[in-house]
């Protein structure tokens, strides 16, 4: 791979998939329809993703691991125990919270909702907000799972 400044192809594929999982398990075709992306770029992200997912693997081997198959050769992150728990999609939210004027740098909650220990209910709305002038902001949800991960949103809205 020529040597070059990455940082801009790789805004472009945040901006275009979102977030790394997203770009890992996007097909070579769409990767190469992102700017600045060539034909190399696009196979060096398969090898890496290959070389993480045979990492996981091996490394959980012999192990009592989250990272386990099941019969039918389909690999999972959510031990039995979790798993029975699990009712509703909202059950692998562990947390999650809102910065209501997301600058494009550091998040800044400004509602936040997450699980204890004792409260295992999560609010799946949030308070109202009210903005003091008009003007364009932008919106910026996070959400962490019960394992960890995390995965942001934003929303771009017109305050009249």
């Amino acid at each position: 791979i020529p040597r070059s400044d990455v940082k801009q192809p790789a805004k472009a594929l945040i901006a275009r998939f979102g977030n790394l999982r997203d770009i890992l398990d996007a097909r070579i075709e769409e990767l190469r329809t992102v700017e600045g992306i060539g034909a190399v770029t696009p196979v060096a992200l398969q090898l890496i993703k290959a070389a993480a997912t045979l990492y996981l693997q091996q490394s959980s081997e012999g192990r009592d691991s989250a990272y386990r198959p099941l019969r039918d050769g389909v690999e999972t992150l959510i031990p039995e125990e979790v798993r029975s728990k699990v009712k509703k999609w909202s059950d692998f939210i562990d947390y999650w919270a809102v910065d209501w004027a997301f600058q494009n740098d550091t998040f800044m909650q400004g509602w936040v909702a997450y699980r204890t220990r004792k409260e295992r209910a999560l609010p799946l709305t949030c308070d109202p907000h009210t903005y003091e002038k008009a003007g364009k902001y932008r919106i910026l949800v996070k959400v962490i799972d019960i394992f960890g991960n995390d995965t942001s949103r934003a929303f771009d809205v017109e305050v009249r």
